[in-house]
């Protein structure tokens, strides 16, 4: 739980809420760190997606049903039972 909370109830003031011990060249070090944390994760997802995408299937797919087998189902009784 952050200083919010205490600061919109008024319980803290706006001044005693900020950090004196913290710069800006801090924070923004610490800003572009995770910039470059998540650029690098996004370019790592990337190049797999790319890699799986690029990749030939080992076998070839069996074709599927025809749908209207696949959908002439017929209520029997009170449960459901294929054609």
């Amino acid at each position: 739980m952050g200083r919010q909370p205490w600061l919109v109830y008024g319980i803290l003031r706006t001044v005693d809420g900020s950090s004196r011990h913290i710069s800006a060249g801090n924070a923004l070090f610490t800003l572009i760190g995770f910039m470059g944390i998540y650029t690098i994760l996004a370019i790592l997802f990337l190049f797999l997606v790319y890699r799986e995408i690029e990749e030939v299937p080992k076998r070839p797919l069996e074709p599927l049903e025809p749908a209207s087998e696949a959908l002439s189902w017929k209520p029997s009784g009170s449960a459901w039972s294929p054609s």
